[in-house]
């Protein structure tokens, strides 16, 4: 149940909230002006998608390998990338001058909002005839068409046109590759167009035009000479985040602007000198008469908990930040950085196992210093699809500071949905190097705003940086019967089952691991792993490892006694249980421990040896 919050008694708490109302209305004006505009754009890229995907898909039946290379050397293609450029720099051009003719709007109603909120204060602290200037247009005008760092609102709203050719590029070499109609794929390609143009575009609108409105107020309360400081106001409701929440009344000085995040709402209610404070009902008051559904809504399940317990404080769910694009920013902190003991009950009957040392991961991770890691963006080269990484995300080689190589992969275009793709990377790896199973290559993860992209510019989503294995080569373009390499070595390949089926890894497919000469594996592309939906047994999981080959073969593949110990007992571990909830949330850890439940009711069939139906012979 949702209640209300109580009535403010002050006229100037109720006028800002009136105001709030109106620039959510505006809001919702401008994403409609938008949308409208951008089905143009859509409706002159869809006949050329059509036909650029229907020659791809005429092309792979002919028998012609469909690569980025090939693409790129496309006619057709070359054109419609020229088309798309032309398309949204139209559009980035018309969405600047309608977010500048906005932030002129709201600069004004910015000034008058600002204005009232101190002559009521004046007044409802009997304050009368005492008379301030108002801020005049002109002290803002520099703010128009201008962001936060100081650019051009357009040439932020262009930075997502490499992102959208990324994005329409693989969607096209995938869904050729596996034969869907080239209607569908064109339609699929406009998605992602629009899934990382229009959504990026939605946002610099959004975020710019409400920073203008409170940054024209925030000038007018210091111009006025009566406002010693002003306080964050936001909204009581479902809508609201934590974040906003947990602040909710803060004060800042007038020479500072208020920490938002993007799209933050919240209003600025003066302090006005001589006046008593304005008094409300605060986001945590409000938070605490709600119900725990609501409480889990608003703040998900892990943080509730430990809110009621009295174990965090709201406002320890916000960090403040200084973003490169956005200024004083605002994001949420993860329960991994709270210190949390977050643990749902333990999944009963597991079989007991000797103590595991959980310290190998911290070791390894130590090891990974940012030096070791540490790349030229000039160096990137993009990955092709299929040739050496099987994933969705656009990949970069690059080469490392000490020479070595690796592989860059930004947080972005995956179609599973899933949040926590560079994390799930760097699991996997210190979840290897505990168990000492070493199969998963020194992988590391860059958080946004910290690392760069190849064209030079900050990356916008966490991205995973995994060390590149020399000498392998993908399991789904090896010849077994005559070339390189004519059996694999079953301990690891063992390992890596194990590994896949305790993490949920449905994605284990050809060109997610590697092999060396000597038959060894390198698993690669871990990053649909630790998802809370997934639950197998390991003969599932064997089944997709090997689901580009045939079946027919009548070997079978043994499991180490104590690799099946190592596997169960770190998975039951508190230290190890404790640090993974936190970083995957409780109901990926609920999926963890049912795995491992799985695992130890199969011992003895694991250990027997469960079929293979695959022709490749084991090494000893």
């Amino acid at each position: 149940m949702v209640l209300p919050a109580e009535d403010p008694i002050s006229a100037v708490v109720r006028r800002m909230l009136e105001h709030k109302k109106d620039l959510i209305a505006r809001d919702a004006d401008t994403i409609m002006h938008l949308g409208n505009r951008w089905v143009r754009l859509e409706s002159a890229l869809e006949a050329n998608m059509q036909l650029l995907a229907a020659d791809m898909f005429e092309a792979s039946r002919a028998g012609d390998v469909i690569a980025r290379s090939r693409l790129f050397e496309n006619r057709r293609y070359q054109k419609l990338v020229a088309q798309m450029a032309d398309e949204l720099r139209s559009y980035s051009g018309w969405v600047a001058d309608l977010v500048a003719e906005n932030q002129r709007n709201l600069a004004k109603l910015g000034i008058e909002h600002a204005s009232e909120a101190v002559q009521l204060s004046l007044m409802e602290s009997g304050q009368v005839g005492i008379y301030f200037d108002q801020l005049p247009m002109s002290a803002v005008e520099t703010m128009i068409g201008i962001t936060g760092e100081g650019a051009p609102v357009q040439s932020l709203l262009s930075q997502a046109y490499p992102m959208a050719v990324d994005h329409m590029t693989d969607t096209l070499i995938q869904n050729t590759l596996l034969g869907i109609n080239p209607r569908e794929t064109a339609r699929e390609m406009l998605d992602g167009v629009a899934s990382e143009s229009l959504n990026h575009t939605l946002t610099v609108a959004r975020t710019e035009q409400l920073r203008v409105y409170r940054e024209a107020g925030r000038q007018q309360y210091e111009s006025s000479g009566l406002v010693d400081g002003y306080r964050r106001l936001c909204a009581k409701n479902t809508e609201t985040c934590a974040i906003c929440l947990g602040l909710d009344g803060e004060t800042y000085p007038t020479n500072e602007l208020m920490h938002v995040h993007p799209q933050d709402r919240c209003t600025m209610v003066p302090n006005v000198r001589g006046a008593p404070p304005v008094e409300w009902e605060t986001g945590e008051e409000w938070l605490r008469k709600q119900d725990s559904e609501v409480r889990e809504q608003i703040l998900g399940k892990g943080a509730s908990e430990a809110w009621d317990a009295g174990d965090i404080e709201l406002q320890d769910l916000a960090q403040k930040v200084e973003h490169p694009t956005w200024g004083p920013s605002l994001q949420r902190t993860p329960l991994k950085d709270l210190d949390l003991d977050v643990l749902p009950p333990d999944i009963p009957d597991l079989p007991p196992t000797a103590a595991v040392d959980v310290s190998g991961a911290d070791k390894a991770q130590t090891s990974l210093l940012k030096s070791d890691l540490e790349y030229d963006p000039r160096s990137a080269e993009m990955m092709e699809m299929g040739a050496t990484l099987g994933g969705e995300n656009p990949s970069y080689k690059v080469t490392l500071d000490d020479g070595s190589e690796a592989i860059l992969k930004p947080g972005i275009g995956e179609s599973t949905g899933w949040a926590k793709e560079a994390q799930s990377e760097r699991f996997m790896y210190e979840m290897s190097e505990e168990l000492g199973f070493d199969i998963v290559p020194p992988t590391t993860v860059r958080e946004a705003g910290t690392y760069r992209m190849p064209d030079g510019t900050l990356g916008i989503d966490d991205a995973s940086i995994q060390k590149w294995v020399p000498n392998t080569k993908p399991a789904a373009s090896l010849d077994w019967e005559g070339g390189w390499v004519r059996s694999v070595d079953e301990r690891t390949f063992s390992q890596m089952t194990l590994m896949d089926t305790l993490s949920t890894n449905y994605d284990r497919h050809a060109n997610n691991w590697l092999v060396d000469k000597n038959g060894l594996i390198a698993a690669i592309d871990n990053g649909s792993t630790f998802q809370d939906t997934a639950r197998f047994f390991p003969q599932d999981i064997l089944d997709e490892i090997l689901s580009d080959w045939s079946a027919g073969g009548d070997d079978v593949l043994r499991f180490a006694a104590k690799d099946i110990d190592a596997v169960i007992g770190l998975a039951t571990n508190d230290t190890f249980k404790r640090r993974f909830a936190s970083e995957f949330g409780e109901d990926s850890l609920d999926s963890l421990l049912f795995n491992a439940k799985v695992i130890g009711e199969n011992r003895a069939s694991l250990e027997a040896g469960i079929s293979v139906g695959f022709q490749l012979k084991w090494t000893n």
